[in-house]
């Protein structure tokens, strides 16, 4: 059963039964993330865990043992992705607790892979931002454990989006981890770049076909995405202790990206000693991510 809650300026619809995904967000009557498509099964944004980002064949070595991890179906047999707790047939709970809030949770202390949690999803409209508080508990053995939302954010033909990073992860054509770089300058958005450039070319992503799929270590500034047709924007706050900043921008044609300020690249569990991202037995993680929307 889909839930609704609304602020001044914003509403928001979520579905707990399909993932926990939130179906649709809207600032002043316009879609800010791109609704959930009921066929596709996909859009809105859900909740990345128990880890964010892929790890490379679905195998995690940690202290001296490999674990195995269930493969996502369109990159299998070379990754796993973003976790247990979303897609259409992953049961979540919600309740509203006020007109403006509502609370999601999910139980999966009794799951199939080696993480064994629960977690919970706080997500709040203010008058102009939502804000989504979620955290996790580990109800099984030590583990390296990641949260993140993933939100399909609209975008327009004169998108800009700006931020600001260290430098940028590169990825093989089945997104394993080859190196980091210096930001390049047809990547550098500090000064803010339009999404239409970064669609002139593809070679990035899975087999190469999209125009961006990296992580940008070191995130400096907030992440900023502007829509000048529709007069608004879009500001993402991250307060993860290390906050890194997953862009994915699909081929021309498509009007959104993927806007994921998240704790940690490309298989880094695997890439180096995971030790910070680990929680012990009973041990709870708590992340909080403001959309911020704003008139131009």
């Amino acid at each position: 059963m889909p839930f609704s809650i609304a602020s001044k300026n914003c509403s928001l619809s979520a579905i707990p039964e399909k993932g926990g995904v939130i179906s649709a967000f809207q600032y002043k009557n316009i879609d800010v993330f791109k609704p959930y498509d009921p066929l596709l099964q996909k859009y809105g944004s859900f909740l990345m865990a128990p880890y964010t980002n892929r790890i490379a064949k679905g195998e995690l070595t940690f202290e001296g043992r490999v674990y195995k991890l269930p493969l996502f179906p369109d990159e299998a047999p070379h990754n796993a992705l973003h976790g247990d707790a979303w897609g259409p047939d992953t049961q979540w709970q919600g309740c509203k607790t006020a007109k403006n809030q509502l609370v999601l949770t999910i139980d999966k202390k009794n799951g199939e892979t080696p993480y064994k949690y629960e977690a919970e999803r706080i997500i709040t409209m203010e008058d102009d931002a939502l804000v989504v508080t979620s955290s996790i508990i580990n109800r099984g053995e030590r583990l390296p454990f990641t949260i993140g939302e993933h939100p399909f954010c609209l975008t327009t033909p004169q998108s800009v989006v700006r931020f600001t990073a260290e430098k940028v992860q590169l990825c093989d054509e089945v997104m394993h981890h080859r190196e980091f770089t210096a930001i390049p300058p047809e990547w550098d958005c500090s000064n803010g770049r339009a999404i239409s450039n970064f669609q002139q070319a593809i070679g990035q992503g899975f087999g190469g076909k999209d125009a961006l799929d990296n992580c940008f270590l070191g995130l400096k500034t907030p992440v900023t995405l502007t829509r000048p047709e529709d007069g608004i924007g879009l500001r993402i706050i991250g307060d993860a202790k290390e906050i890194n900043y997953m862009m994915y921008i699909p081929p021309a044609g498509q009007q959104f990206i993927v806007m994921e300020t998240v704790p940690n690249y490309v298989d880094q569990f695997n890439q180096e000693d995971p030790e910070k991202f680990v929680l012990e037995t009973d041990e709870l993680y708590t992340v909080t991510t403001r959309y911020e929307l704003y008139s131009l």
